[in-house]
């Protein structure tokens, strides 16, 4: 029969072989920062002072008190189409069409 002792000593030995085999991280999270800069363009841009569209404080607040007010400029509509296009051509099976 083993001592108490002895098995212990076994166990610590075996942890410390097997510890050995762990692979360690130097870079303390230096992957995901790398990762995270290959999918970022420009973390910290710089618009010398252009204003970026629709950041305009006055046309926010004119816009709002017209909407407290109800006189909400109506949208515009915009036409994405010149209304030119072709129709195409299609058979006349299953159209109902005599056979």
């Amino acid at each position: 029969m083993r001592s108490k002792t002895a098995t212990i000593a076994i166990g610590a030995g075996a942890a410390m072989l097997l510890g050995g085999c762990t692979p360690i991280d130097t870079g303390l999270g230096a992957t995901v920062k790398h990762n995270m800069a290959q999918h970022i363009i420009n973390p910290d841009p710089e618009y010398a002072g252009t204003p970026v569209e629709g950041s305009s404080g006055d046309r926010a607040a004119s816009a709002l008190e017209r909407y407290r007010k109800g006189t909400v400029k109506e949208p515009q509509t915009i036409r994405t189409t010149s209304g030119t296009g072709g129709s195409g051509g299609g058979s006349s099976i299953g159209s109902g069409g005599s056979r």
